[in-house]
């Protein structure tokens, strides 16, 4: 079993892309979201947005995306995936499941639904990778938020 992990996320649609300028593209004012943090939590994020800014993603509730993101620790990998290219790269530094935080950011997909599985990540070093270039050692596709299963990222690190 490899050390990190490997996690995907889409931003398929125009409004995940446009979301990409809240939080991905540009740091988080951590300002915006410290009251909605227990005192100690928002010491943390402040520290972390003076040290390198604050950049996040997240996932909404879900059958699939609760357990990938509970199976996310600092330290793993994640990738940004639009218009089937690779596009972004951090790694994770914390998570925080907080939904008034998410809704501050990112607004509501929908009335009472955000993106509360948050996960706060190093500054994302743009890429362009086509997904066909790497379809072999990951995925030829992805649906939403995706952990790549350990046999697959053990055989990128042994390669």
């Amino acid at each position: 079993m490899p050390d990190t992990q490997l996690f995907v996320f889409t931003a398929g649609d125009a409004s995940a892309r446009a979301h990409l300028n809240d939080s991905i593209l540009n740091p988080i004012d951590p300002e915006r979201i410290a009251s909605l943090f227990p005192q100690d939590e928002a010491a943390e994020l402040q520290a972390l947005a003076a040290e390198q800014g604050l950049y996040a993603w997240g996932a909404v509730d879900g059958q699939r995306n609760k357990p990938t993101w509970e199976s996310m620790a600092p330290g793993d990998w994640v990738l940004c995936v639009y218009d089937a290219r690779y596009r972004f790269v951090a790694r994770v530094v914390r998570k925080a499941h907080n939904a008034p935080a998410a809704r501050e950011i990112w607004g509501e997909l929908e009335p009472g639904k955000t993106w509360e599985y948050m996960y706060f990540i190093t500054p994302p070093v743009p890429i362009d990778v086509p997904l066909d270039d790497l379809a072999s050692e990951l995925n030829a596709r992805y649906m939403g938020f995706t952990r790549i299963a350990d046999p697959r990222v053990s055989e990128i690190v042994d390669a």
